[in-house]
Order: structure tokens, then C-alpha cells, then sequence
């Protein structure tokens, strides 16, 4: 059954391999780093090192799948599973080599780190050992764990996810339009997707006039293949909330990577530049 919607092809490029050891490889002088930190330096560089290490973390997968063309969701997520506890898992063997080196090591933090290495036990055991099992450390562990392997792990996974072209071999490009639609009702939800999965290309037909009387309006996303051989679009729901006098933002979308034709997505993209867009105050 043929679908109107992006679905990845599975595939990676052969330089993932490569990509990969390179990745590990800084991953590995981040966790080093972070951990020589943590024991040895200013609060304040420990926690500008734990930002950027984290940071690292998002990136490796991000960056592994954007380079290597990783087009396969369930493969992204194990790899940055891999990544991202490997390298949380050395910065705690080094913490600990560091805290407590082993006896006989004179200081080389790196011969206590393989004794540590094998031994997960041991290591968990002695990088408790300086703290209560209370819910301070627990919560530490917990935002530990969302922040350098949750957070990289989703973001990966939305890496992969993104449609990419098999004709040029390259990530489409995103693009927000400027103009704006009338919201969508949630009561009219099920029947515009319905119609808009019949025929993609008719979707500016099926969006409703802009309307300032509400705070909810339709935006459009394009994803625009460099070739112009490919495009897809992503149509939101974005309401505005007014905090402190100033506009924020939030969006869901409605529909997500539905393929159109580049002649279509080319149209869309002149009739938002054309016109001559002026949006009255959104009520309060």
C-alpha cells in the first residue's frame, strides 16, 4: 500500500564506520575531560564542562546521522545509545580513577582507569561510595541520564527521521513559509488530513482563510531537496500566548512529511514571497 507521507529508506553511506571511530574517539577525550573537571577544577568550570559535554552528546548522534546519511530511525537510536552510555559510563571509570586510584598506579590516572574499566560493579560502587543513597543522588543520576543519553538518543532519532532524497543523496532542506492559515478545528481535523492524503497537492486549497480574531493559526513547513526533484511539506498548528507582553510560541503539527510535487512546493514558496503578508496584532 502506497503512502502519501516520507517514510525512510533504511540505509546508511559505508563512511559510518569511519564517522564513527572518529566520534568515539572525541567522545572519549570529552568524557576524559569532564571528568578531570568534575575532581580537580572550580565548580564553575564543572559546570560549563557538563553543558558542553552534553552538548557533545546531542551532537555525536546528530552529526553521525547528518553525515553518514542514516535513514534508518531504529539504527540511529542504537547508535546513540551505544555512544552516549559508553561515554557516560568512561567518565565515570576515569572520575573514579581519579578520585581513588588504585593502589600501586602512582597517580596514572589511565592505569587506574583499566583496572575500573571491566569492573561496572566496582566502579558504581566506588563512585557512590562518598555519598548517602538519598534522593539528592538519585535525582543527580536521573538528570545525569536524560541530559547526556535521553535528550541525544530523541534528538538522533528525529535526525533520522527527516526526509531525505534517494535521487540526489542528500537531507532535504527545511524552509518556513512566512504566511499564515486559519487554524485547523480539532472537530475538522480527521476529514482535512482524509483530503489532504487523497491529493498533497491541492493542500493550499484546503487550508482556511487567516484569521487574527483567534490566537491559532496553520503555518507551512517545506523540506525542499537541493535537486528539486523531491519535497514534502509539514503542516503545524501554532498558537501564540502573550508572557509579559511578549509573543511565545508553541506548535504541534498536523501533519508531518507529507510528499508533494516540487512544482507545488515551488508554487507554495512564490505565493508566500509575493504577497504582500501584514498580520494585525494577535489578540491577548
Amino acid at each position: 500500500m502506497t503512502t502519501p507521507y516520507y517514510s525512510p529508506s533504511g540505509r546508511f553511506s559505508p563512511t559510518l564506520i569511519p564517522r564513527l571511530a572518529v566520534t568515539s574517539g572525541l567522545l572519549i577525550l570529552m568524557a576524559w575531560l569532564y571528568a578531570y573537571s568534575s575532581v580537580q577544577l572550580h565548580i564553575v568550570i564543572r559546570v560549563l564542562a557538563s553543558l558542553l559535554f552534553a552538548v557533545m552528546m546531542t551532537g555525536a548522534g546528530v552529526f553521525l546521522c547528518k553525515k553518514a546519511c542514516v535513514r534508518n530511525p531504529a539504527l540511529a537510536v542504537c547508535l546513540a545509545l551505544v555512544l552516549t552510555l559508553c561515554a557516560w559510563y568512561f567518565h565515570w571509570v576515569i572520575w573514579v580513577s581519579l578520585s581513588a586510584p588504585v593502589a600501586g598506579a602512582s597517580g596514572d590516572a589511565w592505569t587506574s582507569a583499566a583496572h575500573y574499566l571491566p569492573a561496572p560493579a566496582t566502579v558504581f560502587a566506588a563512585a557512590t561510595a562518598p555519598y548517602r543513597l538519598s534522593g539528592m543522588l538519585i535525582a543527580g543520576a536521573v538528570a545525569e541520564f536524560i541530559l547526556f543519553v535521553v535528550i541525544p538518543v530523541l534528538l538522533t532519532y528525529k535526525a533520522a527521521r527527516e526526509p531525505f532524497c534517494e535521487t540526489s543523496k542528500v537531507w532535504a532542506v527545511e524552509e518556513k513559509l512566512v504566511g499564515r492559515f486559519g487554524a485547523i478545528g480539532a472537530e475538522d481535523t480527521a476529514q482535512f488530513i482524509r483530503a489532504l492524503e487523497a491529493d498533497p497537492d491541492a493542500f493550499m486549497d484546503l487550508l482556511p482563510p487567516y484569521s487574527a480574531a483567534s490566537s491559532h493559526y496553520t503555518s507551512l513547513v517545506l523540506y525542499l531537496a537541493p535537486s528539486g526533484k523531491d519535497a514534502w511539506l509539514t503542516i503545524r498548528t501554532e498558537k501564540v500566548k502573550f508572557v509579559d507582553g511578549k509573543p511565545n510560541n508553541t506548535w504541534k503539527d498536523t501533519v508531518k512529511y507529507v510528499r508533494i510535487s516540487p512544482a507545488t512546493a515551488q508554487k507554495a514558496r512564490n505565493a508566500s514571497e509575493e504577497y504582500d503578508w501584514e498580520f494585525p496584532p494577535l489578540p491577548v
